[in-house]
């Protein structure tokens, strides 16, 4: 992700690449809100998830100690 993207839904954060380490899948999570995309394409375009529950869906912690931040 070469650029920042103001959240879509908020408004208020800024979207960032960060990669679940367990799973090595890459997320799109908005540093404020966060709403979390599956793609960067989606952002603003597919349907969002939130952070927490995509963590918890995964059988993972609701931490940010779970994911490395690469953007």
């Amino acid at each position: 992700m070469g650029k920042k993207i103001a959240c879509p839904g908020c408004g208020q954060g800024w979207v960032r690449h960060v990669r679940v380490r367990v799973l090595k899948r890459d997320l799109y999570v908005c540093e404020e809100c966060e709403t979390t995309w599956l793609s960067e394409q989606g952002i603003g375009v597919s349907t969002p998830t939130n952070f927490m529950s995509f963590m918890e869906e995964h059988g993972l912690k609701d931490t940010w100690n779970e994911v490395e931040q690469l953007s």
